[in-house]
């Protein structure tokens, strides 16, 4: 098929889609610029040409379309456009017939380049617009992170503060208790934020005392001894006395 040559189809052809008869023809080695469909009543019988040959094999044809009627194949030749001219002029007498048709063609190829190019510009706007919105919605994104961290840190904060109020008649009460170990009421003291009191520690220095004998014990023990009880001063061995703690030894002196 030479350049700029017509190709008439009918509307009931089984290439009647545009898209499939567009791709057929590429299939076929050819370069198809539009379609141009004109009513199959127009052209008359003598416009065709019988063959037999299969439509599946579009280059037996020549590249010319075929059509499926009765069985037969019936293919529109170039001299169509001819012939056209000569039994319609009412319709298609047009000597230019040819030229406008090629230049309908251009003008088709053209307003689809164009179409292309405003879908591809379109598409390019939208793709913008959707990556501006991506980091907008990433930039409220991580101030709202941020806004509710800050709200985590104070919540925090104010708990912490409620709970130590809450707990701080309880702690002052504890860490007077006698019976708790010295390290769990430094624990507490350290809560508090507070410094514990310096407990006076009472310290006899045996050394200084000479050896007695123990008043408690029997005669025939007498146990010598260089301890002397807090309470009365008396000599006491420590098989006789009881251990007392320095907190009850302050208590028991108030």
């Amino acid at each position: 098929m030479p350049p700029g040559a017509a190709v008439y189809m009918s509307e009931k052809s089984a290439y009647v889609n545009t898209t499939l008869f567009l791709r057929w023809l590429e299939e076929a080695g050819f370069k198809a610029t539009g379609i141009c469909p004109f009513n199959s009543e127009a052209i008359p019988d003598h416009a065709y040409e019988i063959s037999d040959q299969s439509v599946e094999n579009p280059q037996a044809h020549n590249g010319a379309v075929s059509q499926s009627q009765s069985g037969a194949h019936k293919t529109l030749t170039q001299e169509s456009a001819h012939i056209l001219n000569q039994t319609h002029p009412n319709q298609y007498g047009d000597p230019n017939f040819e030229e406008r048709l090629l230049q309908w063609y251009e003008d088709v190829d053209t307003d689809c380049s164009d179409k292309e190019d405003d879908v591809d510009e379109s598409y390019a706007i939208n793709s913008e617009h959707e990556t501006d919105s991506e980091i907008e919605y990433s930039e409220e994104e991580e101030s709202l992170d941020e806004g509710q961290a800050e709200e985590t840190e104070e919540g925090k904060k104010y708990y912490y503060e409620l709970a130590q109020q809450l707990v701080k008649p309880h702690l002052e009460s504890r860490a007077k208790n006698e019976h708790i170990s010295r390290k769990l009421r430094l624990s507490i003291y350290e809560i508090l934020g507070t410094t514990p009191p310096e407990v006076p520690v009472v310290r006899v220095d045996r050394m200084e005392m000479k050896k007695k004998n123990c008043y408690i014990c029997p005669y025939q023990k007498k146990r010598r001894t260089n301890f002397s009880c807090y309470g009365c001063q008396k000599p006491i061995c420590l098989e006789c006395s009881r251990k007392m703690c320095l907190n009850c030894v302050r208590n028991s002196s108030n």
